[in-house]
């Protein structure tokens, strides 16, 4: 359930576009921020976009989860992706 404070009540939506009021924006550039749902609201709302045929790129300053749904593709998933941008082979077969 998406809920959206308006008019001074909560009020039910059917996505995260219309919670927000993004649904005739095509490619907003967005910040995120408060204390918890961030990486949610962001997969959501790349998700919706995705659905509608816009593509969204989604980033963030820490740590971002992979999951196993599809969207995420790693060209190569043993590949241990470092924040400085180099990479770890973790296949056990020494290559890089």
């Amino acid at each position: 359930m998406i809920l959206s404070y308006e008019s001074g009540r909560l009020t039910e939506k059917k996505s995260y576009r219309e919670a927000l009021r993004l649904e005739s924006s095509v490619s907003p550039i967005l910040s995120i921020t408060g204390a918890g749902g961030k990486t949610t609201t962001a997969l959501h709302l790349a998700y919706e976009y995705k659905e509608v045929g816009n593509p969204a790129v989604v980033t963030t300053s820490t740590h971002l989860a992979i999951w196993d749904q599809r969207g995420f593709c790693w060209k190569n998933p043993r590949k241990n992706y470092s924040r400085s941008g180099g990479s770890t082979d973790r296949s056990g077969s020494g290559s890089r």
